[in-house]
């Protein structure tokens, strides 16, 4: 089939169009940077058969993409726990959600998948009989935008289009063209600075296994649905614990902190965030999100590409990568500062 991958230079993007294309289906890409494009892709030597240049935010662009697809991959998304990306993500998140729905659904693409998050479901609301609830907004950039983008999708679904949506937890993995949050929360992990042990945890899976779950879907075709795909839920002890026992390294620890100390630190980080040019390590949404954030049962995912991996193995993956990428330094990744296995 020839399938449409809007942000095809980003993490999960770029690995869907290595996968589409080793199947054999013709892979039409929308990015907004052909330089960008040939990075993310560079890894897996692999060309998508057609290429279009523009940005989701623009409805004629998209329009012109999507034209003669069979279906629809949308990947394009801001993804950042940075407060300076607040505008920039509810624009792309939200607003180019709204266009390449609209326009795959005008040209009959049939699947059309979107890839929200797990985050649209945090909170865990009270006595929601929704399986995949949709939580309120809690004033955070990044999970209101996709938020917000959600409504689009399942006023989509009430209408009957074939639209799938899926909830990815973190992604982790080698290969991630940005780096995008993972490399923070490694180094949170690896390097760390924070005077007091972050309490809570967050769902994370493997890049591989998530690439697996979509082309599934693609080529299952079985009507619209929401399938959770969040992955393994690790307590921020547990990663510190892997970090600890996979590097090798005496890593120190801290004292835990109390929920006040963690959400006033969380909201000071996030104002000085905006007048500081370089990244931060810690904001409020980062604490929100180890405070509020659950994993599902992922019963159709696992049906679809088996079980996600175990934490410690995910995490070692994504260290091998991010040291042999530079990412990391030999003492930070420890034993771990070897070519990607």
């Amino acid at each position: 089939m020839r399938v449409l991958v809007t942000g095809a230079s980003g993490f999960i993007g770029s690995h869907l169009v290595a996968a589409l294309t080793g199947r054999r289906h013709v892979v039409r890409v929308f990015v907004r940077s052909r330089a960008k494009l040939d990075r993310a892709l560079a890894p897996f030597a692999v060309t998508p058969a057609e290429i279009y240049e523009g940005d989701v935010t623009d409805i004629d662009a998209v329009t012109a993409a999507v034209e003669d697809c069979d279906a629809v991959v949308h990947t394009a998304n801001v993804y950042s726990y940075d407060p300076r990306q607040g505008r920039n993500m509810a624009k792309t998140n939200v607003d180019g959600t709204h266009n390449v729905l609209s326009a795959a659904v005008a040209a009959g693409c049939d699947p059309i998948i979107h890839l929200s998050t797990a985050q649209i479901t945090w909170p865990r609301p009270d006595a929601d009989p929704d399986p995949v609830p949709l939580a309120p907004l809690q004033g955070h950039p990044y999970s209101d935008s996709k938020k917000r983008a959600e409504v689009i999708v399942r006023e989509w679904q009430d209408r009957g289009a074939p639209v799938v949506s899926t909830y990815p937890g973190g992604v982790f993995g080698p290969n991630d063209p940005g780096p995008g949050e993972q490399l923070p929360i490694m180094r949170a992990a690896l390097v760390p600075t924070a005077p007091f042990r972050l309490e809570g945890g967050f769902p994370a899976c493997d890049i591989d296994w998530i690439t697996a779950v979509h082309v599934a879907l693609l080529e299952q075709e079985t009507g619209l649905r929401q399938v959770t795909c969040t992955g393994r839920y690790a307590t921020w002890g547990d990663w510190f614990q892997h970090a600890r026992e996979l590097t090798g390294r005496s890593l120190p620890q801290f004292l835990p902190a109390p929920g006040w100390l963690l959400d006033a630190t969380g909201r000071a980080m996030d104002a000085m965030q905006r007048v500081v040019p370089t990244r931060l390590p810690f904001g409020h949404e980062a604490y929100w999100i180890l405070k509020n954030s659950y994993v599902f049962d992922d019963d159709e995912a696992i049906g679809l590409a088996g079980p996600p991996p175990p934490i410690d193995e995910l995490f070692e993956r994504a260290i091998r990568w991010a040291a042999a990428a530079g990412h990391l330094t030999s003492r930070q990744a420890g034993k771990l500062a070897t070519t990607p296995k």
